[in-house]
């Protein structure tokens, strides 16, 4: 059972080059399950990945073709060839990992399994019906910076609670989705108001 300082890990570890492109993460992932498959393009949105332009889009874009073909009982994830080459900057996402990392090896000693219908057939769908949902918002919120990092946080507990087998991070997810939710209706609506203020 991976948890979320390994992932980090091997996202870090794993990869040679200064530029990582998705194509790359998923072929690197996917014989892990789709809760780390998931888990990793929410936190490139988190991170501070996620103010590079473009890079919240795709991870959006990631994050619905794997939910829906998880929704579908898919288990190898196909990606149309642009989002396979989008790639980003190694050197920024591991400064953001450096930050991270003693926090993540706090937060791993939280999680083991335990509500487990949750993490499974129904509990699964729900889950990726939901992260759908987050990473569509994900997309108008890439015009404020670091705004999508509200709904990617969401999305990163419920892989959490998928990869670890926990059920209770997939409820904590829920919380943090209503909370993404009415942030995004309050950003869109500065946004609205601020383009209508341009116009004539």
């Amino acid at each position: 059972m991976p948890n979320l300082t390994e992932i980090l890990s091997d996202l870090h570890e794993g990869f040679e080059e200064d530029k990582i492109t998705m194509g790359e993460i998923v072929a690197h992932f996917e014989d892990r399950g789709f809760g780390p498959l998931l888990l990793v393009p929410a936190l490139i949105a988190v991170l501070p990945t996620g103010a590079i332009p473009g890079v919240p889009a795709v991870c959006a874009a990631l994050i619905i073709l794997i939910c829906g073909q998880l929704l579908f009982g898919k288990h190898h994830p196909w990606l149309p060839k642009k989002i396979r080459e989008f790639s980003f900057s190694k050197s920024k996402f591991e400064s953001g990992f450096e930050k991270v990392k003693p926090w993540t090896k706090r937060f791993d000693k939280l999680l083991k399994p335990r509500l487990q219908f949750l993490t499974r057939d129904t509990g699964t769908r729900i889950v990726a019906l939901i992260s759908i949902a987050l990473a569509l918002l994900m997309i108008p919120l890439e015009l404020i910076p670091l705004a999508c990092a509200i709904p990617g946080v969401s999305i990163a507990c419920f892989a959490i609670g998928l990869s670890a087998k926990d059920g209770l991070f997939s409820l904590l997810a829920l919380i943090v989705a209503g909370f993404s939710a009415w942030a995004g209706f309050h950003f869109w609506g500065e946004i609205s108001e601020s383009v209508s203020g341009w116009l004539p």
